[in-house]
């Protein structure tokens, strides 16, 4: 289940996070005409199929997703996702191969997004049935550097 799209404003590149069917959530890079393997293939390439970026099991649920095009937090041509069942904010920097986790204690994080001063939105997902919501318990969060 696709979820997420987001485009590098710099290269053009278009990143997608997609949920598997119990686990094995992936990252992909798309690249036209391509085959990614749903739903023969989860998390791997047969040699016919194109493998993903990363790969997540057990599940994150990776939903939303950004590309960042400012340098202003610090993440510059850093991908920052956001996960459901993580319930955390991922920073993932493909030039050093790390992940971080750069928000967590707000529950499920459904989308993030950038703002044309480079800012971070987030956007949790707390009160849709799958979760034990509190009254104002979804929120819009505004990330800075502190």
């Amino acid at each position: 289940n696709a979820q997420g799209l987001a485009w590098n404003i710099n290269s053009g590149d278009l990143y997608v996070s997609d949920q598997g069917a119990a686990g094995n959530d992936e990252i992909n890079l798309v690249k036209p005409g391509k085959n990614y393997g749903w739903p023969n293939e989860e998390c791997n390439s047969n040699g016919e199929n194109t493998a993903p970026l990363l790969c997540f099991n057990p599940s994150l649920e990776p939903s939303g997703l950004v590309s960042a095009g400012s340098d202003k937090l610090g993440y510059k041509e850093h991908l920052i996702v956001a996960t459901l069942k993580g319930s955390h904010l991922r920073e993932i920097n493909f030039e050093t191969g790390s992940q971080s986790t750069i928000l967590v204690g707000y529950g499920r994080i459904a989308d993030v997004v950038e703002s044309g001063d480079g800012s971070i939105f987030v956007l949790t997902s707390n009160t849709d049935g799958r979760a034990l919501p509190q009254k104002d318990d979804d929120k819009i969060l505004r990330l800075t550097r502190s």
